[in-house]
Parts: C-alpha cells; structure tokens; sequence
C-alpha cells in the first residue's frame, strides 16, 4: 500500500496543500496581471482622451488669436473712418463758418 504509517499520509497532504498553493498562486498571478492589463489600457485610453483635450484648446487657441488679429484690424480701420468722418465734418464746419 502506498500509506503504510502515519508520515506517509502527512506527506499527501502536504503535497496536496503544495499543490492547491500552487493553484492559488497561479490564478492571483493570473487575474493580478489582468488587472495590470486593464490598468495599462485604461491610462492608454486617458492618454488619448487628454491628448484630444489638449489638441482642442490649442486650436481654440489658435483660433482666438487670429480672431484677435482680425479685430485689431477692424479696430484699426474703423478708427481710421472715424477720423476721416470728424475731418470732414470739421471742414465742414470751417467752410460754413467763413460763409457766414
């Protein structure tokens, strides 16, 4: 018989602890590195997502710049306006005033 004291039956179920620690371990490594995995991916994927954030507001940015631009221009030309309309109207003025 394989069992012929009681050393040999504490070897078995040392070796069948061995064995189910093994087990254990080889699935908590198993599923530790699924989570990694899932880790890995998730901060991928937020890399991404931030990255796209970033990519935005640079060209909202960009976009409020030459918009910026093209005011001062406008501005710019509106006030030219405004002071060729006052000195027409100051000669206007004059021109009335030597009439009188």
């Amino acid at each position: 018989m394989f069992i012929e004291s009681s050393r040999d039956l504490l070897y078995v179920v040392i070796a069948f602890c061995i064995l189910w620690i093994t087990i254990f371990t080889a699935w908590f490594i198993y599923y530790l590195a699924m989570i990694m995995r899932q880790i890995l991916k998730m901060i991928k994927d937020t890399r991404k997502k931030f990255k796209k954030v970033d990519d935005a507001i640079h060209k909202f940015k960009e976009k409020l710049d030459l918009s910026a631009a093209g005011i001062s221009i406008v501005g710019e030309g509106v006030k030219k306006v405004i002071d060729m309309v006052k000195e027409k109207s100051d000669k206007k003025e004059k021109s009335t005033k030597k009439k009188k």
